[in-house]
C-alpha cells in the first residue's frame, strides 16, 4: 500500500486526524503527501489548529470531489447517400 493510499484510507471517514496519527502510519512526510494528493484534484484537505494539544501541529480532514460526468454527444451516423451528396456539392 502506498503512502498516498494510506493518507486516503486513513482520512476517507470524514473525520479530523492529527498529524501524529500519519507518522503512526510511518507516513513521514505528510505534508508533501497530502499536497500531491490535492494536485491530482480529486481530493482536498482542510486543516485547524491541533486539538489533541499537540503545538503548533494541525488536525486535518480530507473532503472528496467526485468529478461530473461528461454530458455524451448523441451519436447518430449519417447514411451513405448523404455523404455522397455533401460531397458532390463540394466538388462541384
Amino acid at each position: 500500500m502506498t503512502q498516498h493510499e494510506k493518507i486516503i484510507e486513513l482520512c476517507g471517514d470524514g473525520e479530523w486526524h492529527c498529524q501524529n496519527e500519519f507518522r503512526r502510519l510511518y507516513i513521514f512526510s505528510p505534508h508533501k503527501r497530502r499536497s500531491e494528493i490535492e494536485a491530482k484534484g480529486r481530493y482536498k484537505f482542510e486543516k485547524i489548529k491541533c486539538e489533541h494539544g499537540v503545538r503548533g501541529q494541525f488536525d486535518y480532514r480530507m473532503h472528496e470531489f467526485l468529478p461530473e460526468p461528461l454530458p455524451q454527444p448523441a451519436y447518430k451516423p449519417r447514411p451513405w447517400k448523404e455523404i455522397q451528396k455533401d460531397y458532390q456539392l463540394v466538388l462541384n
